[in-house]
């Protein structure tokens, strides 16, 4: 598998380029209490879907993309601190973006 390129909350995912890790996150439907910041509950939202993932791709996407840590790692970075192959890292990752935007798509059709 090739690595794929660190993503930003704001680039395009997938092939169609309509859809981003934020759009994944948001629920534009959802009202949210004005005392909460937009961050607070995009957290909030992200922490709900990343339960949802197997320990491993929760963990991969977590240094990927800094969640726990403000600082986001490449997948060479991810590979060594978990102690697997890059390939592996990328799988994950891939498997656990491709889950949360299938949970997205099951919530809005409901």
């Amino acid at each position: 598998l090739l690595q794929q390129p660190l993503v930003s909350l704001h680039q395009p995912l997938g092939g169609e380029g309509e859809f981003t890790l934020e759009d994944a996150l948001l629920d534009p439907c959802a009202a949210y209490s004005g005392k909460r910041s937009g961050q607070d509950y995009l957290k909030e939202r992200l922490e709900g879907y990343l339960h949802l993932l197997n320990p491993a791709e929760q963990a991969v996407l977590r240094l990927r993309y800094g969640i726990d840590e403000e600082q986001f790692m490449d997948a060479v970075e991810v590979a060594g601190r978990l102690r697997l192959s890059r390939a592996e890292v990328t799988e994950l990752e891939s498997e656990g973006i491709g889950k949360i935007k299938a949970l997205v798509k099951l919530s809005e059709a409901a």
